[in-house]
């Protein structure tokens, strides 16, 4: 099962008139189990004590999602939520004494006719002492039981709901997208659009995520059986009046992959694009790329200009690119200054230092330098700018790549566009050639195409996923059989073969 550090389990605090907080902790706060209809298993949740005996009670909950990712937690009904029925918790109120932890016994009994993926939440919490007076905080931990059971024939599937370039409070210019998942498995989902002037020309790439998996810093959310969510992205840059394509890249699971495309008419006045999100200041260079070796220290200058004739605080950060990155450079980076002032219409230097250590690993390694603009005078946000950089270390690389998946949809009067999903699953960055060759079920040679990256994008850094993509000319309905060739310096990567339906 793929595992996701976005939610590892809660914390649920209580304001009640008690004299303690819970003492006892719980380990641990998720338990995944991987059956197969029929199959019975086991687990254990072991309480860790306090400094003195506590009764703490053990009860079954319901996972509802909400539009914006986040979960609430509702008593299981097993009439509406059957799965409860298949967990027997040995005990559902538990003595915890001082010294030595108590462990739970809980077991799982499949049902021959299950299959996907379940997820129930065991509410872990203490028995309440009333007392005459004080105030405290009583914590309760829900610990999360994914069970999954394999089944032939079970496949995830997703359905997108909603597709458009909308306003938001204040008439900002915003990508609203709702994905739903009407299978009987859960995944991760994440995405990106592209905006396209009447020329084909990129405007802007843009990263959408729920509101839940963005507060965290992660741009995947993971989205369970029956439930929808809203994923949303902010236009930072200005759209004049004219014709415009959107499209749009949604990940889902391991190899699920919709695409989409739409083309929109904006007029005079229908978005606000205040200073915010058209930003203060710019920034060269956009990015950097280094080849170091182990030992090595280099310095770079960055060139901030102000576009705004007011004076803001730049404050400057090291990020990851996603959480827990095992690739993180920011272990690598040294910045020179933290924060500056850049008045208006001026121009500054922030510097900063890569440092390798003499025993780092070959590979790449990535990281963001995050600058902000917040007001001199309240400290509130204004606006930011996003600098990737990339570290290449050594030459004895690991460069795998894996195909995710193939899609095409048609554009009318121009024929079929075909996206690939290339995932990077090596230690190091690659900068692949993709081509592939159609043939139809009865394996006539029908159409040859070499993909390309999207504008903007040059490389795919380890452990993240890039879409390729090409027009070709329109094609029957069908099933067509594709074989894929990925390719990096005339080596070789992988060679495999799609079926594609349109």
């Amino acid at each position: 099962m793929q595992k996701t550090g976005l939610i590892i389990g809660v914390l649920v605090l209580l304001l009640v008139w008690t004299s303690t907080a819970l003492g006892a902790g719980v380990r641990p706060l998720v338990i995944d189990l991987d059956l197969k209809p029929g199959e019975q298993a086991e687990f254990e949740i072991a309480l860790t004590p306090g400094a003195k005996e506590e009764i703490v009670h053990l009860s079954l909950y319901q996972p509802i999602q909400i539009l914006n990712g986040s979960l609430t937690y509702e008593v299981a009904d097993p009439t509406i939520f059957p799965v409860t029925n298949w967990i027997t918790l040995e005990s559902n109120a538990v003595k915890v004494l001082p010294g030595a932890d108590t462990t739970v016994k809980g077991t799982v009994q499949v049902p021959f006719s299950a299959g996907g993926s379940q997820t129930v939440i065991i509410m872990v919490e203490p028995q309440a002492s009333i007392t005459q007076q004080g105030v405290t905080f009583r914590v309760r931990y829900a610990v999360r039981l994914n069970i999954r059971v394999d089944r032939p024939g079970l496949r995830s599937t997703a359905e997108l709901t909603m597709f458009q370039l909308t306003s938001g409070e204040e008439l900002e210019p915003v990508v609203r997208v709702r994905i739903k998942n009407p299978s009987v498995w859960d995944y991760l989902v994440s995405g990106e659009v592209t905006i396209r002037d009447e020329q084909r020309r990129l405007v802007e790439r843009i990263s959408i995520a729920a509101e839940a998996s963005a507060s965290s810093g992660s741009d995947k959310l993971r989205v369970y059986p029956g439930y929808e969510v809203e994923l949303t992205g902010d236009v930072t840059r200005r759209l004049i009046p004219g014709e415009y394509q959107i499209r749009g890249f949604f990940r889902y699971g391991d190899h699920g992959q919709i695409i989409q495309n739409k083309t929109i008419v904006i007029s005079e006045g229908d978005f606000n694009f205040t200073t915010g999100n058209l930003g203060v200041f710019s920034v060269e260079p956009t990015a950097f790329k280094f080849e170091l070796r182990a030992g090595e220290r280099r310095s770079q200058v960055l060139q901030v200009q102000s576009e705004v004739g007011e004076t803001v605080q730049i404050l400057v950060e090291a990020s990851d690119v996603q959480p827990q990155y095992p690739y993180s450079l920011l272990n690598l980076i040294e910045l020179r200054s933290t924060e500056f002032q850049l008045a208006g219409r001026s121009r500054l230097r922030a510097a900063f230092t890569l440092a390798v250590p003499r025993e780092v690993e070959n590979g790449s390694y990535h990281g963001n330098l995050v600058l902000k603009a917040v007001s001199l005078d309240t400290g509130d946000f204004i606006s930011e700018q996003i600098v990737p950089i990339s570290l290449v270390i050594g030459e004895d690389h690991d460069c795998m790549v894996e195909v995710r998946s193939l899609a095409a949809q048609l554009i009318e009067g121009e024929g079929h566009w075909l996206s690939l999903d290339l995932y990077n699953s090596g230690n190091a960055l690659v900068t692949p050639t993709v081509s592939l060759v159609i043939y139809d079920m009865e394996d006539a040679f029908v159409q040859r195409a070499i993909l390309e990256l999207s504008d903007g994008v040059s490389y795919i850094i380890p452990l993240e996923s890039q879409q390729f993509e090409t027009m070709i000319p329109e094609l029957e309905s069908g099933s067509y059989r594709v074989e894929i060739k990925v390719e990096t310096n005339m080596e070789e990567l992988t060679a495999v073969e799609r079926i594609l339906e349109l």
